[in-house]
């Protein structure tokens, strides 16, 4: 590469020159004009004293021709262009022309008269200088002396020709000054230039390498001049860049791990369009391998179809989008990208706007929703769909009929004998069971209908036909056969329907049905009603005297009333029963209805347990109180003999209040529900060993036979009040009451008569041979204290 040097400041340097020498001379100029017309006055003022002495001397003698011969020689002489003697009275005694003599000086210059005229009187001879508008001529005046008056001797020199042979050597010497100045300048440049040229063609030697990426080149550093300087400037220049290429290296290498190692996509692209870098993130985002697949791609090629239009659109908006403190131009939220198999991704966007070397560039921050979508999807799942069946649950029901004002009939459909089905075949059989009951359902109902699974084996359906079309519907369902693990099961539900009130609130109207549905399973299988709003009430009020019976439970508000078992031939008490009352809010209710009440909201068991501690309790207390305690009897159902928990419970609360085990007698209950006879006899067994009594309670309200009833081992048998009615009303009665009477006697098992009320009955029963008598001939059922007024009067008759 030829260097080329500027002849602009050579030019420069000339013209300067020029300039400088052209303002010399004119100095020059001045000064030898100066110095020229000093030199020329000087000489002249000499001459003019010189002739002083001569002009005074013609004037003491009054030798005018001698004066005028004077003038008209000094005229001749070189450069006087005019000569005048002047008398006091202004007139011209000599001139240098013999026309203006005699002539008054006013004639011949008015101007000059008049400078004249006023100078001073001069004491002193000497030469006055009197202005010349002329200024290349030089006019001076001398005093004379006329008889004690002053005349004027007035001389006219022309300092052209002095003044010309001044200028003329100075320009000459400008003109050498000039030429030398301009052939020194002329080698000075060619010198500096050649200089210049070798030491900047080194620095561009040096650059050259430099750029073309030998970065361990410098330039050589030869003396501490301004280039040397510059050299060495010109090598922190080299050392500083390698140190900022190294920093962007590292940087770079930073930047990258750090885009490369960030959960989020990074795209960068210019205000056209096209992508200029991509991280890893990105890449896996949009199913691609390596960058370079990407890099200088539109970005069309990562948005779906329907998106392109809104993305051009918001291109344009963000390049006249005006310059804020912000740099985040838009979030998109639930958007999707295109991926390179062309699936699409579900996406957040965060869009901000960069400059970048001068560049405007864009950058999107992308965060791949695929996984929160699944997850999303799942919580949708299981907040809106039933997980067993597929089909919608509650939630799911209520979000579709929200959208539907034609649903007007729900149906709640219960399937029948899952719980035998689950204990007999296993809980997998029973899950089938629900899922083919499922499918069917979706396949008969009508196109329109709603249906969503509710709760273990319940159903709803919403529908807008009539019940009779869908009972139809149900109806056939009933018939249908399932094989369930190669076992045939008749479909069997029970089914709930109501007219949907939109005023009432849906939940409400479920939890009726749900009430009635009771109801339903209680009428038997395959029982179809319509939600009545009357046994609905009833149905709701049982279910709040479930809650309150189990708080009254929790808290210990149920209490006993005590009637005493009496011996049929001494009408002595023997024993008593402890049944368990409740009375909330000052109103007794009668165990006929909060026992069943128990039973359906399954609360016996705590029930059972409740009585069983509060009667070792009270016991203790007598015993603790001194009393002569009779033995005291509860009442346990057949159904929780099987049940370890409760055998072990009555253990445990014998030995905990520490009461002699024959002081408590178990009335056993609804021994028709004994479907385990030899568990059942083992556990009785057991507690007959720890010295508790046992018996049979209302026998002849079920349908056990009694030798079955018998074969437990029990030590009483408490007939039920029908009996003794029906034994006191006919013959065939009273061989069946006597028959049990005799059987039991063979087998060594006491009886007592429940519900004697007349003295009639009393007699019969002692003659038939019935050992113990309860009912209200002798005592009603006694509150505590009544009853614990008869022990004392009991243990003072002992």
């Amino acid at each position: 590469m030829k260097l080329y040097i500027s002849l602009l400041p050579l030019l420069l340097t000339l013209v300067l020159t020029v300039l400088g020498v052209t303002l010399l001379y004119a100095v020059h100029q001045h000064l030898t004009r100066q110095q020229l017309i000093s030199t020329e006055q000087h000489h002249l003022s000499t001459g003019l004293l010189e002739q002083h002495a001569l002009l005074q001397g013609y004037l003491l003698r009054n030798d005018v021709a001698a004066l005028k011969n004077w003038a008209a020689l000094k005229s001749e002489s070189p450069n006087i262009k005019s000569v005048l003697v002047v008398s006091p009275a202004w007139k011209i005694l000599a001139a240098h022309q013999v026309a203006w003599e005699d002539s008054p000086l006013g004639q011949y210059d008015a101007a000059l008269q008049r400078q004249l005229q006023q100078l001073p009187v001069q004491s002193m001879v000497s030469p006055l200088t009197l202005p010349e508008a002329n200024p290349d001529m030089l006019q001076m005046a001398l005093p004379l002396q006329f008889n004690s008056q002053q005349g004027w001797l007035i001389i006219q020199y022309d300092m052209t020709p002095a003044l010309q042979r001044g200028f003329s050597v100075t320009l000459q010497n400008m003109l050498v000054y000039l030429v030398s100045m301009l052939l020194s300048g002329m080698l000075t440049y060619l010198l500096l230039r050649n200089i210049l040229q070798t030491r900047l063609r080194r620095l561009e030697t040096a650059l050259q390498q430099y750029s073309r990426g030998d970065h361990q080149t410098r330039a050589q550093v030869e003396d501490n001049n301004e280039f040397g300087r510059l050299e060495l400037m010109l090598n922190q220049t080299f050392d500083a860049l390698d140190q900022q290429r190294e920093m962007r290296r590292h940087s770079e290498l930073f930047n990258q791990l750090v885009l490369n190692s960030t959960t989020d996509g990074i795209i960068s692209a210019d205000t056209r369009g096209h992508i200029l870098q991509v991280n890893q993130s990105a890449l896996k985002i949009f199913g691609y391998q390596h960058s370079e697949e990407l890099a200088g791609q539109d970005l069309n090629l990562l948005i779906p179809a329907r998106y392109r239009a809104g993305h051009q659109q918001h291109m344009a908006e963000a390049a006249d989008k005006p310059e804020s403190s912000s740099h985040i131009l838009n979030r998109l939220r639930q958007v999707e990208g295109l991926r390179k198999d062309g699936s699409l991704v579900p996406l957040d966007i965060t869009l901000t706007k960069a400059e970048l070397l001068g560049e405007t560039i864009y950058i999107a921050f992308l965060k791949d929703n695929t996984e929160q979508r699944r997850y999303q999807q799942s919580i949708e799942t299981l907040a809106f769909k039933d997980n067993l069946t597929g089909c919608a649950n509650l939630n799911g029901l209520k979000r579709q009929a929200a959208t539907r004002a034609d649903l007007h009939w729900m149906y709640l459909l219960n399937i029948d004998g899952m719980s035998n089905l689950n204990h007999s075949l296993g809980f997998d059989i029973g899950d089938q069971l629900i899922k083919t009951s499922s499918l069917l359902l979706t396949q008969h109902k009508p196109a329109e209908a709603l249906l969503a699974r509710h709760e273990g084996t319940d159903f709803i359906l919403l529908s807008p036909q009539q019940p009779q079309q869908m009972l139809a519907i149900f109806r056939e369902l009933q018939q249908q056969d399932i094989k369930l693990e190669g076992i045939n099961h008749k479909l069997s539900f029970c089914v709930v329907y109501q007219l949907v009130n939109p005023a009432i609130d849906f939940d409400r109207q479920l939890h009726g049905a749900e009430l009635m549905m009771r109801q339903a399973k209680a009428n038997g299988r395959a029982s179809m009603l319509q939600v009545e709003p009357g046994l609905i009430q009833q149905l709701q009020q049982n279910a709040l005297l479930c809650q309150r019976l189990e708080l009254a439970i929790r808290e210990q508000q149920l209490f006993f009333h005590f009637q005493p078992k009496f011996s049929a031939q001494s009408r002595e008490p023997v024993s008593a029963e402890a049944l368990i009352r409740w009375q909330p809010d000052g109103q007794l209710v009668s165990p006929g209805l909060f026992i069943p009440l128990a039973e359906q909201s399954h609360l016996m068991p705590e029930l059972d347990r409740y009585v069983i501690a509060k009667a070792c309790q009270q016991i203790r207390r007598w015993l603790d109180q001194g009393y002569q305690v009779l033995p005291l009897s509860i009442n346990l159902s057949a159904r929780y003999l099987t049940d370890e928990q409760t055998i072990n419970f009555i253990f445990q609360q014998v030995g905990e209040f520490d009461i002699p085990a024959h002081l408590l007698e178990i009335e056993v209950t609804e021994y028709s529900l004994i479907t385990d006879e030899q568990h059942t006899a083992d556990n009785m067994y057991r507690l007959q060993k720890a010295g508790i009594t046992l018996a049979i309670d209302d026998y002849g309200t079920g349908h056990s036979n009694l030798a079955t009833v018998l074969s437990l081992p029990v030590q009483n048998l408490k007939i039920d009040q029908s009996f003794i009615r029906k034994g006191m009303s006919s013959s065939k009665g009273r061989a069946v009451l006597e028959n049990i009477l005799q059987l039991a006697k063979s087998l060594q098992v006491t009886t007592t008569a429940e519900g004697v009320e007349t003295e009639e009955q009393l007699q019969y029963l002692q003659r038939s041979g019935c050992e113990f008598i309860q009912g209200y001939l002798l005592s009603r059922p006694l509150p505590l204290n009544d009853y614990e007024a008869l022990l004392r009067r009991q243990s003072s008759i002992s």
